[in-house]
């Protein structure tokens, strides 16, 4: 999106209401504004309608996140996206090893991004990520500004501003071992979440949902309770950490208030602001999972 083109200043991408405040902050960065739109419950994902809804001739892109490891409706979002001549910027963070209809993501649009930050599903020890694109001019327009504006044709000549953006050695070789065990930890994920929705099939708690033909990775297993706050306190008097993801939309954040941005967002995405994520990392024992179950359940007894 960085400017000009395609991201002139003032032109418009859409995000939605339930997400990182960086996937904003890198529009605004871009010298995009923000256009803050609802999310689909029970996904959390990008309402491909409140897109639509949302278009003005100044809109460019569109940045669907797969929130908790759930993608977001991309065919729908494309057919919005193509009918209106709009880039789809796939965040795919939380998303690493998640598919629809056995398509990846990351590969649904224009653009996928990854996030490899510690305690993500693919980790490194500090900040990295990775971005992939469809087509090898896109790659290599990407790839300069994070070499100091070099390809690979002469690491003398700089083509473009840029900076350093790149994991050190160490850190890319701890993602690509971490890459290549991501298929039994995506299971392992997967079974603990089973394990729980037995386990709390009769209580007055609502597990996470997977549409249908959508693979979860599973990043955050988010609850909906009628008291989060108490059965948070619950559980952390029983040794069970637990966290809210995200407590606070888009437009709620303070650094909205100095972000030029436009809010669509209605009380259908405050819902997601009310989540609670139980532990459910693959490093879990079945015994830890266990206690974890009991915990919840004795908050109902």
């Amino acid at each position: 999106m960085r400017s000009p083109p395609p991201g002139k200043r003032g032109t418009r991408s859409s995000s939605p209401a339930a997400t990182f405040a960086a996937t904003a902050f890198a529009m605004a960065e871009a010298g995009a504004v923000p256009v803050v739109v609802d999310v689909d419950e029970p996904t959390l994902t990008l309402d491909a309608r409140a897109v639509e809804k949302a278009i003005t001739a100044r809109t460019r892109a569109v940045i669907p996140v797969h929130l908790h490891g759930h993608m977001a409706d991309m065919p729908a979002i494309n057919a919005v996206a193509q009918a209106h001549g709009l880039a789809v910027i796939e965040d795919c963070a939380q998303a690493a090893g998640a598919s629809l209809y056995g398509r990846a993501a990351g590969t649904w649009g224009d653009y996928g991004c990854f996030s490899f930050w510690v305690g993500k599903t693919v980790e490194c020890l500090e900040d990295a990520g990775a971005l992939i694109t469809t087509t090898p001019e896109r790659a290599e327009h990407v790839r300069r500004p994070t070499d100091v504006g070099r390809d690979n044709s002469d690491r003398d000549l700089h083509h473009v501003h840029g900076t350093r953006a790149r994991p050190g050695e160490f850190n890319a070789g701890v993602i690509a071992t971490e890459l290549a065990l991501l298929p039994q930890w995506l299971d392992r994920r997967a079974r603990i979440a089973a394990s729980y929705v037995r386990a709390f099939a009769d209580l007055p708690l609502t597990t996470p949902f997977t549409a249908p033909c959508h693979v979860q990775a599973l990043y955050k297993y988010a609850v909906v309770c009628p008291d989060t706050a108490a059965l948070a306190s619950h559980l952390k008097d029983r040794g069970v950490e637990t966290e809210r993801v995200y407590p606070y939309l888009l437009p709620d954040q303070p650094a909205f208030a100095s972000i030029t941005h436009r809010n669509h967002a209605t009380a259908e995405s405050r819902p997601a602001a009310e989540r609670l994520c139980l532990p459910a990392y693959p490093e879990l024992t079945d015994e830890e999972v266990a206690r974890i179950a009991d915990s919840v359940t004795s908050f109902y007894r």
